[in-house]
């Protein structure tokens, strides 16, 4: 007996969040396309309030499709509490247009930003070794993680290192300038566990 397909509901939040800008777009096409549907019909109807309505519906329907996509978004990237912190440090969530962003860091410390999401990229990727001055592979319980050191600015005290988990693409980086700041940043950063979903 053949299975009845279904919709996988945390899949389609996974795309909307990994995918900002594709998914505000396929929102707003949706719109215009009911929005040219309710035009069609007021004109078939001859309404004179046709316009105004349609107006007003547009600009709802957008509010809404915005609302849901940063919701989304924070839905997706849940599982950065399972980051453990070390004393001092305070993890900060934001949502960018294409990503999703935020950061850990401690009053005059280091200061770790995260960039996560399909229009992220990797910012530790050993198939470009000539981006690095050093970067490697492991695997950590069931995901891969990439870590990078890259030159940063002018001189040669600060580096910028990066730890990238290429499931999820989910980045962390950091301005570097002691071997304290890259001891603390992977002791953090590297207890992060990627969300399992079937869309990856």
């Amino acid at each position: 007996m053949e299975s009845k397909p279904t919709i996988n509901v945390q899949a389609l939040f996974d795309w909307f969040a990994e995918n900002g800008s594709l998914g505000m777009t396929a929102i707003t096409s949706f719109v215009l396309a009911g929005a040219l549907i309710v035009v069609w019909f007021f004109r078939m109807v001859r309404h004179r309030r046709a316009f105004p309505i349609l107006g007003i519906s547009v600009v709802l329907l957008l509010a809404v499709g915005f609302s849901l996509n940063h919701c989304i978004q924070k839905l997706r990237c849940r599982n950065l509490t399972s980051i453990r912190l070390l004393p001092g440090y305070v993890l900060v969530h934001r949502s960018g247009d294409d990503t999703y962003t935020g950061s850990i860091s401690r009053p005059e410390g280091l200061s770790i930003k995260m960039d996560i999401g399909g229009m992220s990229g990797w910012w530790a990727n050993p198939a470009e070794p000539a981006k690095h001055l050093w970067v490697f592979e492991q695997q950590i319980g069931s995901h891969k993680v990439y870590v990078g050191l890259r030159k940063f600015g002018y001189g040669d005290k600060e580096k910028l290192l990066c730890v990238t988990y290429p499931h999820g693409s989910v980045n962390f980086f950091a301005v570097v300038q002691t071997e304290q700041d890259i001891a603390e940043m992977l002791g953090m950063v590297l207890t992060y566990e990627p969300l399992d979903d079937p869309f990856y």
